[in-house]
């Protein structure tokens, strides 16, 4: 490879190698991507062959494979780890690894690199991912789009649970939508958000299906009035392109809204990025509400609930008075550290947990192991720190300081 000729010490400049072509191998449903192609970019591409990219998030138009690998990213269908056949990379010596993944990976969260495939996860501490080659999806005939408000978290475990079972092969996309958040969103006025009917959450649920819509919506109807009687009354369903994507973009405007109409009140924003067992997340979330309600102003939130099978990511802001000191702040973070730990869940679901943020939570919840094999990667692939050498200079004299990881 060219970028194998490259001085390694200047890691700027194999960044600029990276290439951004993309390969559709539409017979078998593969995409061959270079790490400066971006998502949406890939997402093109897809349809053109009648063929879908299932990694989706807000920032599609500028992250890049490279990045998405790197933090096995997810949004609102899958994470790279479900959808990723192998990746090209460089190390911190030059060499060219490419791993296949022969088995499932392991990853569930974005805290640590997976332990099999080093580089999906590995944060930029490695070495650049120079390209990937991911399973991609069929493009159905159909597709439907249901706004679901809700009463509480139980019934949307309640709704979820059946949707799950019932329409496994036809459920595409599962959100859940605190009405505090869509709120903001309406307050922008920037797009039009469904009816919630001043309940408390909403549900956000995309249908693709080879039936006709009619059969789909009549199933969907009667799984919902089965687990729900009169939930189906409060129901909006979006059956074009169009309105179902109004859909998508009200939530997907979300953190936005929240971080501007937080600015415009001078309120604090504290935000969470957390990876939940799918089968108590519901619980948990009640348990977090409960524990920050007398501190904060309101909590917005929403959370993943197809992307994987066992985890939900949870994406959980809390809205605080200007005047909240860092301390306070401090101990809220603790507090809901410790219910996710203690849940089985982690602080980090999409966004890194070896971030200049997250750098000091990943190492007091992790054990001595966790910490050990990352540092084992660090010297077999990049020995002399070429890449993300400040980050690796906080971490080690971190570690040296928590008692666990002496």
């Amino acid at each position: 490879m060219v970028l194998g000729s490259t001085p390694i010490a200047d890691s700027e400049a194999i960044l600029r190698f990276i290439g951004n072509a993309i390969d559709i191998d539409p017979v078998n449903r593969i995409v061959h991507a270079e790490g400066g192609a971006t998502i949406q970019a890939v997402q093109e591409k897809a349809e053109l062959f009648n063929l879908r990219f299932p990694i989706s998030y807000g920032s599609k138009g500028t992250a890049t494979i490279a990045g998405a690998i790197a933090t096995n990213a997810g949004g609102m269908e899958r994470r790279v780890s479900d959808q990723l056949i192998e990746y090209h990379a460089i190390d911190g010596r030059g060499h060219h690894i490419h791993h296949t993944l022969s088995e499932s990976s392991n990853a569930v969260d974005s805290v640590w690199p997976d332990s099999h495939y080093h580089f999906l996860g590995s944060q930029g501490f490695f070495g650049p991912i120079v390209a990937g080659s991911f399973r991609l999806e069929p493009i159905h005939n159909h597709q439907i789009g249901v706004w679901i408000p809700m009463e509480s978290l139980h019934q949307f475990k309640a709704v979820a649970s059946c949707l799950k079972i019932h329409l496994s092969h036809e459920l595409k996309v599962l959100e859940l939508m605190f009405d505090s958040a869509l709120s903001d969103v309406k307050a922008l006025g920037s797009m039009p958000v469904p009816n919630s009917y001043e309940l408390p959450y909403a549900a956000l649920v995309i249908c693709e299906t080879n039936r006709s819509i009619d059969a789909l919506i009549d199933s969907f109807c009667e799984l919902l009035e089965n687990v729900s009687p009169g939930l189906i009354d409060k129901v909006s369903v979006a059956d074009t392109p169009s309105s179902i994507q109004s859909f998508i973009h009200a939530r997907e405007s979300i953190s936005d809204a929240t971080r501007q109409i937080a600015a415009q009140h001078n309120h604090k924003v504290l935000p969470f990025d957390l990876s939940l067992r799918q089968f108590q997340a519901t619980k948990d979330l009640e348990k977090l509400q409960e524990m920050i309600k007398s501190s904060s102003i309101k909590v917005n939130g929403f959370g993943h609930f197809c992307q994987n099978d066992h985890r939900a990511a949870i994406h959980f802001n809390v809205i605080l008075e200007n005047t909240v000191t860092s301390e306070e702040m401090n101990r809220i973070e603790k507090n809901v550290y410790d219910i996710v730990t203690q849940a089985g869940g982690s602080h980090s679901a999409e966004h890194g947990g070896l971030g200049d943020k997250n750098i000091a939570h990943t190492l007091w919840y992790s054990d001595p192991h966790q910490v050990q094999q990352f540092i084992s990667f660090k010297n077999k692939y990049d020995p002399k720190c070429h890449f993300q050498a400040q980050r690796m200079k906080i971490l080690l004299r971190m570690a040296e300081n928590i008692p666990h990881l002496r």
